[in-house]
């Protein structure tokens, strides 16, 4: 329906280029009937856009979608339509950022940081374990998704940039109402009941697929909060908890610099005859 709309519009502008051609007379050497024609063609190459291959482009008439279209050459006429595009391969969301990014100083984050999500988990009463008391942790977390259909999706959003944001507003909430309820040995334990919250959390949010009629025509792929020595198992109590039994094994670099400190100490020393003599 689209082309044929858009053909028809075209061979009107040819019909009427035709009839002003014959009906008038040329004007300083000009047809005007050519000319018609003429503007006509430099107008459809400035209509031209391009999709490229990793992407998935939209039809937009006055900023509104009406038509989703794949990578190549397309058509939107000058003025009225454009084509706007986000990316067909898996959107990487990491929330909040990726961690060599987050900024733990007590202090406004510089340009391009930001501030790590944090969760306070309960204590419980009554035990001496490390892992019970009340401790504050950084939280990360994974999200992999897809866009699907643009039709649905820039009317309920309109950017890859709202969409992260509202999945990482949607995944801290999620995470937090169930850490909150923990303590660190509880949630050292609970990877899968937050990841299963998380899910069920943002298809709530966007749809349970691209197709849901009621959704952002997005498919989720993967969401999950990140095990690792820089959230939870950072608390100071794990980690106290952690030297009881472990002792770090230093490195060939760190037993040559020593091996080497203690040479030179010992080469700095008289021999212990000259120490004999002295004493003598």
């Amino acid at each position: 329906m689209f082309w044929k709309i858009i053909g028809g519009v075209y061979a009107g502008f040819l019909a009427i280029s035709l009839i002003v051609g014959l009906a008038t007379p040329n004007y300083l050497g000009v047809d005007l009937g050519w000319l018609m024609v003429s503007l006509l063609g430099i107008y459809t190459v400035a209509s031209i856009r391009f999709v490229k291959k990793d992407e998935i482009g939209g039809i937009l008439f006055l900023e509104k979608p009406i038509k989703q279209v794949g990578p190549g050459v397309q058509f939107a006429p000058l003025g009225l339509m454009s084509v706007s595009t986000v990316p067909s391969t898996a959107i990487d969301i990491q929330i909040p950022g990726p961690r060599e990014k987050a900024w733990t100083e007590e202090s406004i984050p510089p340009e391009g940081y930001f501030i790590p999500a944090r969760v306070t988990f309960k204590r419980e009463a009554g035990t001496d374990d490390p892992l019970n008391e009340r401790v504050t942790a950084e939280m990360y977390f994974f999200v992999r998704l897809k866009i699907k259909d643009v039709l649905k999706f820039w009317p309920n959003l309109g950017s890859v940039g709202e969409l992260e944001k509202e999945i990482t507003q949607t995944v801290i909430a999620s995470a937090t109402e169930v850490l909150t309820q923990k303590t660190v040995a509880q949630a050292l334990q609970s990877f899968e009941e937050v990841n299963k919250n998380i899910k069920e959390a943002i298809e709530e949010l966007v749809g349970e697929n691209s197709g849901d009629p009621n959704g952002w025509g997005i498919d989720l792929i993967n969401a999950k909060m990140l095990p690792s020595a820089s959230t939870m198992l950072s608390t100071q109590p794990f980690l106290a908890y952690q030297s009881q039994f472990w002792r770090p094994v230093p490195s060939k670099k760190q037993l040559r610099a020593k091996n080497r400190s203690e040479f030179l100490k010992a080469k700095a020393q008289p021999p212990r005859s000259k120490l004999l003599d002295l004493q003598k």
